[in-house]
């Protein structure tokens, strides 16, 4: 009652704006839609529709509770889990096909476990790396323990490299 708001979303312009950014970066750039925390409270099931329509190939989500959601949408882009998942929501990740950030020995075990489990030959992952955030991500004194652990596993490989850039300096 506070701070009375009122949002109005365009899905229209979103997709323009989408298709704008997309010229910009060119064709042969895969751009990732950030739908996290309900598209930012504007609905993350109609923005991601819309955005897939439009040609997202990839869609960026919080956790593993908003990818189901943006996966029971519909949708059927790539979902990259930015914060990971926690302990225990492995199954989940591989049965809904989402895309982990990983950091950290034990989530590569417990997910390539998982996939074990699963009979799935091959499970893409992103590695997070802390470059001076401070919240999540392999700091440069971990991440020689997790790409072992990443060299240990057999089901698991790694497909990309992401950062929270602490300064946009």
């Amino acid at each position: 009652y506070t701070r009375p708001t009122w949002v109005e979303v365009s899905l229209s312009t979103l997709r323009q704006n989408f298709r704008a950014i997309q010229n910009m970066v060119g064709a042969d750039v895969t751009v990732c839609a950030v739908v996290k925390a309900d598209a930012y409270g504007h609905g993350s099931p109609d923005c991601a529709r819309a955005l897939e329509a439009e040609g997202a190939r990839w869609l960026g989500v919080t956790s593993t509770d908003e990818g189901v959601i943006v996966r029971d949408a519909g949708a059927r882009s790539r979902v990259l889990l930015m914060s990971g998942f926690w302990r225990g929501e492995e199954r989940d990740v591989l049965a809904q096909d989402l895309t982990p950030m990983v950091w950290d020995p034990v989530q590569i075990e417990a997910l390539d476990r998982a996939a074990v489990a699963a009979g799935l030959a091959s499970v893409p992952v992103h590695l997070k790396l802390d470059t001076g955030m401070g919240r999540l991500g392999a700091t440069s004194e971990d991440l020689p323990d997790v790409l072992k652990a990443l060299a240990r596993v057999s089901r698991l490989h790694l497909e990309g490299v992401a950062s929270h850039l602490a300064s946009s300096d």
